[in-house]
């Protein structure tokens, strides 16, 4: 955009981008490392957990499962973050979900019984419907048919 600084020209993202490239150097074998304008993609951000009011922040996202965590704002510093980063690493720190993706993993696998729950939710009222009626016919006719022969036997 014109008139604009780049992200990484900003003084205060600058510094906390050469403090992230040290932290990637050291924990490189347990994560990648990238960046992106968190006031331009405000919506990813805050999809994750990233406050607009809160930048910069590291997010740490695992794509294929769509687990992600942000550092917390009280962590600061290279190794409070490379501690930090280990302990997510290990499991000791738990990653959060998004709803979307909780729904999605629990859903897999599981998508013939989701359809089979959906079919009986839909076609058991509608053959209680025509049970009930058919039942409501029957007793009509025999009501019917009593009364057809009490009027006779009174004739």
């Amino acid at each position: 955009l014109r008139g604009e600084v780049p992200v990484e020209e900003v003084p205060i993202n600058r510094e906390f981008l050469q403090s992230i490239r040290g932290v990637a150097r050291e924990m490189e074998e347990s994560f990648a490392f990238g960046y992106l304008d968190g006031k331009r993609w405000d919506k990813f951000a805050e999809q994750y957990g990233v406050s607009q009011r809160v930048l910069p922040r590291l997010l740490i996202v695992d794509a294929p499962t769509d687990y992600y965590l942000p550092l917390p704002v009280d962590v600061k510093g290279h190794r409070a973050t490379v501690d930090f980063l280990a302990k997510v690493a290990s499991g000791e720190v738990k990653m959060l979900r998004t709803w979307t993706s909780a729904f999605k993993v629990a859903a897999q696998g599981y998508w013939e019984y989701i359809g089979a729950g959906l079919v009986l939710i839909i076609f058991t009222p509608i053959a209680y419907m025509f049970w009930s009626e058919g039942r409501a016919d029957a007793k009509r006719k025999r009501d019917d048919k009593k009364k057809a022969e009490a009027d006779a036997k009174d004739k």
